[in-house]
């Protein structure tokens, strides 16, 4: 004969694991530790880096030039540099099943 107890407690932790599992990623919180190579410390034995971050193109530097057709022509060159500095506190987003984070934006 079946416990009902035991067989509710069963039926409990197949529902909690399947919302679990249902849930892509979940928000983390670090500190750059080392910008090259990009390392981050999210509270883990380590820091990661390399292939565990991804990184979106918003977080490096750009350099833009252009050319004025004024008398005489000249070109002015700006940089913008949004690349991560160590000391930047950052969110991220951990992808479940693994331990590959995205990087949402410094905080």
């Amino acid at each position: 004969m079946i416990d009902i107890t035991e067989f509710t407690r069963a039926v409990k932790r197949v529902a909690v694991q399947a919302v679990k599992e249902t849930v892509p990623a979940n928000a983390v919180f670090g500190t750059v530790v080392s910008a090259e190579p990009l390392q981050i410390d999210v509270g883990y034995e380590k820091p990661i880096s390399g292939s565990l971050i991804i990184l979106p193109l918003c977080f490096d530097k750009k350099t833009y030039t252009t050319t004025s057709s004024g008398s005489p022509p000249h070109r002015h060159t700006i940089e913008i540099d949004n690349s991560l500095k160590v000391g930047d506190k950052v969110a991220l987003l951990k992808m479940q099943g693994g331990q590959r984070h995205v990087v949402l934006g410094v905080v």
